[in-house]
């Protein structure tokens, strides 16, 4: 029997091991003993292991990469309208209530029209032009704004401006009464009659008439927890652990009674203590197993009054996380304008308190909160260190198993500097590989939050033109999570394209990363995109010259990564017709041939090819070049592949074309000709791009 071997790397070809001479079997044995010491010797020189694994793997929700502010995630998933603001919003005139964000005022700011909705409308519209979906705040404090034309503080009369502020005049203790409406969840609710009430219930049913189509979720108000401080106007008491019960059966029943589809998200408490003890509430005796009692005992009372109501009132748990780190010196790292070495250090650790059990940030809540946590919790959290999602997750999976997890509200600083960027992007790789459902960055007021915007777009738009983050999480670890992460992604049904976020938190100097795949696609093709110190702009790497990236193995590569930067590597599997590069072969790639034909070059710095790697992707005709034929030779080959019975090597070198096809930007190939191989390459791109509506060549097109 006939024995053969065959060997990719480091050199490709197959050896008869019983016809070939002793010499070639030996050279073989030592080239692949060689192979091996090399892959260890590039091990051994990494600073950081990381490791890619594809067995494992999990959905990643769109609705993560979400804000509160779309100017600066402009291509968010998720867009929030929310915030004090809206506590007291009053969706029938627009009118609402700063709260003590600005002296208790009532105005227009949200909206000066008396248009019903006129405040959420456009948000609607566009969130369903580019495909985000919306959260809308639904009040549930009692009262919303009745009128928009008091200066300063809503509780005082004869309030006058004196050139830099509002100073207050009489307290006026009528002022609820003639300045707000009370707000019901529905008519029902209202026994009382109270006249001009506004009922949330037709707010919601606005929203059904006034934007079909797209998809709304909806927030039970916001931060409960510091009403009596931040809405004191309305509500001055401390909110109870029964009232936000009460107010999430009926505020959720009357969403679900108008839009039974929607999720209802609650009680958006505004952080740590909000979840532990809804500020400072007397605790639920009944739950025994966790810290974070208010939120245990609200999943607890939402599952019993679900099941009485034969249907899911609570969808989301939501909360604001605005991490409580500080650096050594004592500073925050929420402090939009604190970027010494400390705080950014801190800030560059962050993201660990999501998750990691063996990390223990310097803050109030690892000093004081984390080391009591009731006795009957499991081993796992008895410990200082926060773990915030493997905690809320425990509480879900014990209280209401099935509700979803949503950080409405969350920073974590620096978003004018690069500590802030690679913060965020580390902080959303774990939101994919946590299974998050949904989060909204709240800005930080820094002079500007450029770092974040291109924090967002390492995961949404990396390349400027739309390329992503596949909607897959693949298993991904670090040897020391203290200096790098490192979260790997496919999109699902499509194993040939990988898309990874590299994190270097190192702020001394640049590592080198060792990456071993395991039950992965053979890449072998890889392109990347940075951001650094240097811009708040991605820059896109060049990888033919002086590249960082370098294959070790088949299944191995080593990256060095800047110092403090995130990198976007987006690894390939090379197939014949996959010229776009996205992992699969369609119609799509066809049109890019094309565009390739007329400025080759640049098609290939774009995306780090060689000319072989365009042959190896592109020669459909098999005649060993990229050119025209190739056309002809994919329009034929996608006939007989969309029916399942399309195969390359069958397609015949084509001698002539005749094709009629509608192509981006109005190009048609519509002419029959011979294909002369030995042709000028822009030769035979001028058969191929003749316009449609003047039929005039593109002199653009350049013979290489």
């Amino acid at each position: 029997m006939q024995r053969i071997t065959c060997v990719r790397w480091p050199v490709k070809g197959c050896y008869d091991r019983e016809a070939a001479p002793a010499d070639s079997v030996n050279s073989f044995a030592w080239r692949s003993t060689i192979a091996i010491l090399l892959s260890l010797a590039a091990t051994s020189q990494a600073q950081v292991l990381l490791t890619v694994n594809g067995s494992q793997s999990q959905a990643i929700s769109p609705y993560i990469y979400g804000t509160n502010d779309p100017t600066v995630v402009p291509d968010a998933t998720f867009v929030r309208l929310g915030g004090n603001r809206w506590t007291a919003y009053n969706w029938t005139n627009n009118a609402s209530n700063a709260g003590s964000d600005y002296l208790f005022e009532s105005d227009g700011l949200l909206s000066s029209s008396n248009t019903p909705g006129a405040a959420v409308l456009p948000t609607l519209q566009a969130d369903k032009a580019t495909g985000a979906a919306t959260l809308l705040t639904i009040p549930t404090n009692g009262y919303v704004a009745a009128d928009k034309n008091h200066g300063g503080d809503i509780r005082y009369n004869g309030n006058y401006w004196n050139g830099s502020t509002w100073v207050s005049g009489t307290y006026n203790p009528n002022y609820l009464a003639e300045h707000f409406y009370q707000e019901f969840p529905n008519a029902a609710a209202n026994t009382g009659n109270v006249p001009n009430a506004v009922y949330q219930d037709q707010f919601v049913n606005w929203v059904n008439t006034n934007a079909p189509g797209q998809q709304v979720v909806y927030d039970l108000d916001n931060e409960p927890s510091a009403w009596s401080s931040t809405h004191l106007e309305v509500h001055p008491a401390n909110a109870t652990y029964q009232e936000l019960d009460n107010d999430a059966i009926n505020y959720g029943g009357a969403i679900k009674a108008v839009a039974p589809n929607a999720l209802v998200f609650g009680a958006v408490n505004y952080g740590w203590q909000g979840m532990v003890a809804l500020g400072n509430q007397p605790a639920d005796s009944t739950i025994n197993d966790t810290i974070l009692n208010f939120q245990a005992s609200y999943l607890k009372s939402l599952n019993a009054a679900s099941q009485a109501a034969g249907k899911r009132l609570l969808d989301v748990l939501d909360f604001h996380w605005y991490p409580e780190a500080q650096g050594t010196n004592g500073v925050r790292i929420t402090s939009g304008t604190d970027d010494t070495a400390p705080t950014v250090a801190a800030r560059l650790q962050a993201a660990r308190s999501l998750w990691d059990p063996s990390y223990v940030e310097n803050s109030w809540i690892t000093q004081y909160s984390t080391p009591y946590e009731p006795s009957g919790s499991p081993a796992q959290f008895k410990t200082a260190a926060i773990q915030l999602l493997p905690r809320e997750q425990a509480i879900i999976n014990e209280y209401n198993p099935g509700t979803r997890l949503s950080i409405s509200e969350y920073e974590y600083g620096g978003g004018s500097d690069i500590s802030g960027g690679v913060a965020e992007a580390d902080v959303l790789g774990v939101y994919g590989e946590k299974g998050v459902f949904s989060a909204a960055w709240w800005g930080d007021g820094a002079p500007n939050d450029h770092y974040i915007t291109s924090a967002f777009n390492m995961y949404l738009n990396y390349d400027g033109h739309g390329h992503k983050f596949g909607n897959t999480s693949i298993g991904a670890s670090a040897s020391d999570v203290s200096k790098a992460s490192v979260y790997a992604s496919e999109d699902a049904g499509n194993p040939n394209r990988m898309v990874i976020v590299l994190v270097n938190k190192s702020t001394t100097g640049s590592q080198v990363a060792a990456l071993n795949f395991s039950n992965v696609a053979q890449f072998s093709l890889a392109d990347a995109y940075q951001l650094t110190s240097a811009s708040s702009n991605i820059a896109h790497v060049n990888l033919l010259n002086s590249s960082p990236l370098a294959w070790t193995g088949a299944s191995s590569l080593n990256y060095t990564m800047p110092v403090e930067s995130v990198t976007t590597l987006v690894l390939v599997k090379p197939q014949l017709g996959d010229v776009n590069l996205d992992g699969q072969v369609n119609g799509a790639d066809l049109q890019a041939m094309l565009g390739i034909l007329k400025n080759e070059g640049s098609y290939e710095s774009a995306h780090n090819l060689t000319d072989a790697n365009l042959v190896t992707l592109g020669d459909i005709s098999h005649d060993g070049k990229f050119n025209a034929a190739d056309i002809a030779a994919m329009e034929t080959y996608l006939a007989n592949g969309a029916a399942g019975n399309g195969d390359f090597a069958a397609v015949p070198e084509p001698n002539a074309f005749c094709l009629l096809l509608g192509l981006n930007g109005g190009w048609l190939i519509f002419r029959c000709d011979k294909i002369r191989h030995d042709t000028p390459r822009v030769d035979q791109a001028r058969m191929m791009t003749t316009h449609l509506t003047n039929f005039s060549f593109d002199e653009s097109v350049k013979e290489r």
